[in-house]
């Protein structure tokens, strides 16, 4: 997490992370499309979570989306 002087905060998500949220294989170019897809789709009012980042996973390797 970083601080830009106190007026927002930037937390990133690495595709380690993404990874490391998903037990099964899963591949470099895939872990970047769940970021892509969380970026783009998460929920504001939930947030970015390990729920969320397993929940892409899934789709994206259900898909074989690379």
């Amino acid at each position: 997490m970083s601080n830009n002087c106190g007026d927002s905060i930037s937390i990133t998500w690495h595709i380690d992370d993404v990874r490391m949220a998903f037990d099964s294989p899963i591949t470099d170019d895939q872990c970047r499309e769940v970021l892509a897809r969380v970026d783009k789709w998460h929920d504001c009012n939930i947030g970015v979570n390990w729920d969320v980042i397993r929940s892409y996973a899934e789709l994206v390797t259900e898909e074989g989306g690379e």
